[in-house]
């Protein structure tokens, strides 16, 4: 038997999910339907200790899911990868980010680099996750005004960096003040055209 009661999740100061009661019986089939971001992912990863409740309690056969690991011990589940994803380390996001890259799907790419710098915040992985964000919307999705944004925060947030020089090339490149790409691209031309 599981039982959740007055459980809720908050983020960024946005209420996700707000579950007055539910109990789910032995034995009893259940299922939940809803729209994308009614709380789905949210319930479960609660009820699995994946996610800790801003309020409320979940308890499993009266063991409270936060209190012990017991409960784990005759408790299944199947979690895709996208069910954990906020789970992966660093290395792990970066592995996806160049894979997808791999296969020119940049929004993918941008979207792992935005998980390490939203759940691995640590000074290095951010760091460079921001950079190659910055550099996917400049060079590839060609998105310049979120390129310099992104560029722009590196150099604020992180102004020591071994990466600024770049960023700092990369700005000054799409402003124009620089034409070293273009440059290259000429002497590159063959010489008849």
């Amino acid at each position: 038997m599981i039982e959740a009661t007055n459980l809720s999740k908050i983020y960024n100061e946005v209420t996700v999910l707000n579950l007055p009661n539910l109990k789910i019986n032995k034995g009893q089939s259940f299922g939940l339907v809803g729209n994308n971001g009614a709380g789905k992912t949210t319930f479960f990863r609660l009820i699995l200790d994946l996610i800790r409740a801003n309020d409320g309690t979940v308890l499993s056969y009266g063991i409270d899911t936060k209190q012990s690991e017991h409960w784990k011990d005759y408790t299944g589940s199947y979690l895709d990868e996208g069910f954990v994803i906020d789970f992966l380390t660093p290395e792990e996001y970066f592995t996806k980010a160049e894979e997808s890259q791999k296969k020119r799907r940049f929004n993918d790419a941008v979207f792992y680099y935005d998980q390490i710098i939203k759940y691995h915040q640590n000074n290095s992985d951010d760091y460079k996750a921001l950079f190659m964000k910055a550099f996917l919307y400049s060079e590839e999705l060609k998105q310049e005004d979120k390129a310099v944004e992104y560029f722009n925060q590196l150099l604020t947030q992180f102004p020591e960096g071994d990466l600024n020089e770049s960023a700092t090339f990369m700005l000054k490149e799409m402003s124009g003040e620089t034409k070293l790409f273009e440059e290259f691209e000429e002497t590159d031309k063959p010489e008849n055209q």
